[in-house]
């Protein structure tokens, strides 16, 4: 069997693993994504709220900040889903139908919807809270899926969650050059690795060059490693609920202690998500 930077090509199954079919759809999977679609709602929807009425209790303003971590969730979900249903396909030629299929699922609704807020923001500005002015590398950013701040300085797109698709896109550009070698686990957990380093010593200032080497970029890795040891590992339901408590306190600390967002919420997310 291939190591863990190997194309898991060998579907030999060593003794005390699991054998997953990535055919297979995962229930628990389909919990996870809405919880983490009801967090991130909640979020922007108390938001919209305290703008309207008013300030929020402490309770509430902390709720909504672990609403945040939805988003992380979400990562840490694409990372898992990404190696466990293309698990085979590294070096086998797959690459460009792979990142084709991601294009189609994401880029036509997400224009649609930009194409909108702009022509919207040209003729009743008054209407957004978020963007105030528009020249052609903001607009050209938002399409392409690479921050640019607007003249202003205020980096924000016109749909305002976009910047998570300026994550997602490039974690699936990242991840289709890795289906074109056979070890394409290992040279991508390098590469992310090594850039999220670069950025911890250089702290860029431009809002592209920090998704380019943003800590977040780890929630991803967090999910292959979990697609990696699911695979691999039969863990029992006893350690199962230890690693859910560890996800759940972690959680709950960072709703009240607001640290560095990839330990309170995105490793968090992936203990949770072991349970499952």
């Amino acid at each position: 069997m291939q190591n863990l930077t190997g194309s898991w090509i060998d579907k030999s199954t060593p003794a005390g693993s699991v054998r997953f079919d990535p055919k297979q759809q995962i229930p628990s999977l389909q919990v996870l994504r809405a919880i983490a679609a009801c967090a991130v709602v909640y979020l922007h929807a108390s938001n919209r709220v305290a703008l309207t009425w008013g300030a929020r209790s402490a309770l509430s303003e902390s709720i909504a900040y672990a609403g945040n971590g939805g988003v992380d969730m979400f990562f840490v979900l694409s990372g898992f889903l990404m190696a466990h249903l293309h698990r085979d396909q590294f070096g086998a030629g797959a690459s460009l139908r792979f990142f084709r299929r991601r294009v189609i699922r994401i880029v036509p609704l997400y224009w649609l919807l930009s194409a909108i807020g702009m022509i919207a923001l040209l003729v009743a500005p008054e209407l957004f809270s978020h963007v105030h002015t528009i020249d052609l590398p903001w607009v050209l950013g938002n399409f392409l899926f690479v921050p640019w701040p607007q003249p202003s300085g205020h980096m924000v797109h016109i749909v305002m969650v976009g910047w998570t698709l300026d994550y997602e896109m490039y974690f699936y550009v990242l991840f289709a050059v890795a289906m074109l070698f056979r070890s394409g686990l290992y040279l991508l957990t390098m590469a992310m690795c090594a850039s999220v380093g670069i950025g911890m010593l250089l702290h860029p200032h431009h809002p592209w060059l920090q998704l380019l080497t943003s800590p977040m970029l780890l929630e991803f890795l967090t999910g292959v490693g979990l697609a990696v040891l699911v695979r691999r590992v039969r863990a029992s339901a006893r350690v199962g609920g230890v690693v859910l408590t560890i996800g759940v306190a972690l959680l709950g600390m960072g709703a009240v202690v607001h640290g560095p967002r990839l330990w309170s919420w995105g490793i968090a997310k992936g203990f949770e998500f072991t349970r499952h």
